[in-house]
C-alpha cells in the first residue's frame, strides 16, 4: 500500500485553486487591508487620547498650581530670581505653564541685558529682551573678555596658531621632497595631522566670525533702543567690540540714563567717549588708555576716571582741572591719571577748583600729586586714599595737609609708601590731622619713626581705629606702645588693663568713622599679613 506524505494545509493556495479562484484571493486582500485600516485608525484614536488626557493633566496640573500658588508668589518668586540672575527668565519660562505665562506677560522681568562672549547667538537674546521689555527702561551689560578666554579665541591666538601651522607645514614639506608625491592614503602622519588642525582652525574662525556678526547687530539693536536705556555697562578686553561701541556712543542720545560704565583694556585706547545728550547721568566710571581731551562729562555726582596706564599718552592737568570745574556737585571722585611729570608755566597760575560737595576721593598719584591736591578745594571732604603709582617718587604729604585744608577728614587710607628711616614727611604730615578717626596703611615700609610717632597721643588725637595691612618695618613691642599708650577705658593705660587678641589671618573689617565730636581714644588696633614671623594682631574689638 503507497504511503501518503502529510503535506500542510495552505488555505490561500486552496482557495486559488478552486473555483473562481481569483475572486476569492481579491476578497481576502481586501479583507486584510480593511483590518489594517482598522487598527491604524484605532492607534490615531489611542494616540489621541493619551494626546487629550496629558493636556488635561497639565491643565489640571495649572489650575492645581494657581490653586496652591497664587500668580502673585510665582511673580514674586520670579522677580526674586531673576534680580540676582538677569539671565534667569527664559529658564523659569521653560519650568511649566504657569511660570511662562507669568514671566511673558511681565515686561519688568526683561528690563536687564547681559551679554557676554560665551552667548552664542548674542544678537537673539537682545532682540528678544527688547521685544519683550515692552518699551521698559533697560539695564544694559555687554562683557567680552579676553582672548586667553578658551572659549572665545582672539587674533593673537589666532595668528599664534597660524604661525605654528605653518611651521609645521614647512617640516612636512622638507620631508616631502626628494620624494614622488604618494597618493592621500599614503601622506605622513604629521600632514595629516596637520590638516585636520587646519580644518579645525578653520572651522573656529567661521564661528568666529559669525560671532562677530552676530555681536555687530546685537549693539545695533542696543543703540538703537538707547532712548530706553537708564545704565550702560562695557567692560571688553577686545579691539572689534571697543570700535563698535565707541563709535554709536558718541553719537547716541540717552534722555534717561543715569550710570555709564566703560573699561576696556589698556592696549586699546579708547578716545573721549561720551553720550551726544545725557542729561541725567550721574555716575560715569571710564578705564582705559584715555587720549586728550577727556570725556565732556557734566552734572555727575560719581566719577571714576582711570587712565589704566602710566605709559603714554600722559593726561594734561589742565584737562582733569576742567573736568573737574564741570561737575561741581561731585561727591565721590576717584582718579588715576598720568599726570605729566614736567607741567607747563601756565598751570602755576591756575584757578582755584571748589567742589563743596566731594566727601569721598581716592587717588592714585605721582610726585604731581601736590599740584593737584592745592589746586583743588575740598571743605566736605570726609574720605581720602593716596596710593603712590608703582615706580614713582611720592609726593610730599606735609605740604598737602599743611595748614589743615580738609577741616571734616575722618578716614586717610595710604598705600604704596616707602618710608625712609631719616625722612619725616610722613610724620610731620600726621600731626596735622587733628580729626583724624581712622588711618589704613597698607603695602608699604614704615620706619620706627612713624611708629614711634604713632605711640604719641597728641598725634591724631582723635584717632580711633589703625589698620596695618601688609606692611613692613613693624614690631610687636611697637604695637603694644601705640595701644598702651593710647587706649582709653576706666582701668586707665596700665598692661594688666589692655585688651590683646593674637590671631591667624584675621578677617574682621574695621568700622567706619563715627559722627561725634569727642573721641573715644583708640579702640581697634589691627595688623594683618605684615612683618613676619609676626602673627596677625587684633587689639580692642570693632563697633
Amino acid at each position: 500500500m503507497p504511503t501518503r506524505l502529510c503535506q500542510p494545509t495552505d488555505h490561500v493556495c486552496q482557495c486559488a485553486r478552486g473555483h473562481n479562484d481569483l475572486d476569492g484571493y481579491s476578497v481576502l486582500n481586501d479583507t486584510l487591508q480593511d483590518a489594517e485600516s482598522s487598527l491604524v485608525a484605532a492607534q490615531n484614536r489611542l494616540e489621541l487620547v493619551r494626546r487629550r488626557d496629558g493636556s488635561s493633566a497639565r491643565e489640571h496640573n495649572t489650575r492645581r498650581l494657581y490653586t496652591i500658588l497664587p500668580p502673585e508668589l510665582l511673580l514674586h518668586v520670579a522677580r526674586y530670581i531673576v534680580a540676582d540672575n538677569p539671565r534667569a527668565a527664559p529658564k523659569l519660562a521653560a519650568i511649566c505653564t504657569a511660570f511662562r505665562d507669568i514671566i511673558n506677560n511681565s515686561p519688568d522681568l526683561w528690563q536687564r541685558i547681559y551679554i557676554t562672549q560665551r552667548d552664542t547667538h548674542p544678537a537673539e537674546i537682545v532682540r528678544a529682551y527688547t521685544e519683550r521689555s515692552s518699551q521698559r527702561p533697560l539695564d544694559i551689560s555687554l562683557r567680552i573678555f579676553a582672548a586667553n578666554d578658551p572659549a572665545t579665541p582672539g587674533c593673537d591666538d589666532s595668528e599664534r596658531d597660524f604661525g605654528s601651522l605653518y611651521e609645521r607645514l614647512g617640516e612636512a614639506r622638507e620631508s616631502l621632497r626628494g620624494r614622488f608625491h604618494p597618493p592621500p592614503d599614503e601622506w605622513p602622519p604629521a600632514l595629516e595631522t596637520l590638516f585636520s588642525e587646519l580644518q579645525a582652525l578653520k572651522s573656529r574662525a567661521t564661528a568666529a566670525a559669525e560671532w562677530d556678526l552676530s555681536l555687530a547687530q546685537a549693539v545695533d539693536i542696543v543703540f538703537n533702543q538707547f532712548h530706553r536705556c537708564i545704565r550702560f555697562e562695557f567692560l571688553s578686553t577686545r579691539r572689534r567690540p571697543t570700535e563698535l561701541v565707541a563709535e554709536r556712543i558718541r553719537e547716541a542720545s540717552a534722555p534717561i540714563l543715569r550710570d555709564l560704565i566703560l573699561h576696556v583694556d589698556p592696549n586699546r585706547r579708547l578716545p573721549p567717549v561720551a553720550p551726544r545728550d545725557a542729561p541725567m547721568l550721574g555716575s560715569a566710571d571710564i578705564q582705559g588708555v584715555l587720549v586728550a581731551p577727556v570725556p565732556p562729562f557734566s552734572g555727575l555726582r560719581q566719577l571714576r576716571l582711570v587712565n589704566g596706564t602710566f605709559e603714554f599718552p600722559a593726561t594734561p592737568l589742565t584737562s582733569i582741572l576742567s573736568l573737574l570745574g564741570a561737575n561741581p556737585e561731585l561727591e565721590d571722585l576717584s582718579l588715576q591719571p598720568n599726570i605729566p611729570l614736567h607741567l607747563p608755566s601756565t598751570t602755576h597760575t591756575s584757578a582755584n577748583v571748589s567742589l563743596p560737595y566731594l566727601s569721598r576721593l581716592r587717588l592714585t598719584h605721582n610726585v604731581r600729586l601736590e599740584r593737584l591736591m592745592q589746586t583743588l578745594q575740598l571743605p566736605a571732604l570726609t574720605e581720602l586714599t593716596l596710593s603712590l603709582q608703582a615706580g614713582s617718587r611720592p609726593a610730599p604729604l606735609r605740604t598737602i595737609f599743611q595748614g589743615q585744608p580738609y577741616p571734616r577728614l575722618q578716614m586717610l587710607h595710604l598705600n604704596n609708601l616707602f618710608v625712609h628711616p631719616s625722612s619725616m614727611d610722613l610724620v610731620t604730615a600726621l600731626k596735622h590731622l587733628n580729626t583724624l578717626r581712622k588711618l589704613v596703611i597698607s603695602d608699604s615700609i614704615l620706619s620706627e619713626n612713624v611708629l614711634h610717632t604713632l605711640s604719641d597721643p597728641e598725634c591724631c588725637p582723635m584717632l580711633e581705629e589703625l589698620l596695618f595691612e601688609k606692611c613692613e618695618g613693624i614690631t610687636q613691642d611697637s604695637i603694644l606702645n601705640i595701644w598702651n599708650a593710647r587706649e582709653n577705658h576706666p582701668a586707665g593705660r596700665s598692661p594688666d588693663s589692655k585688651r590683646i587678641e593674637l590671631c591667624r589671618s584675621s578677617s574682621t573689617s574695621s568700622t567706619s568713622s563715627s559722627d561725634t565730636e569727642l573721641g573715644t581714644g583708640l579702640r581697634l588696633l589691627v595688623v594683618r599679613n605684615s612683618s613676619a614671623p609676626l602673627a596677625d594682631i587684633q587689639l580692642g574689638q570693632a563697633c
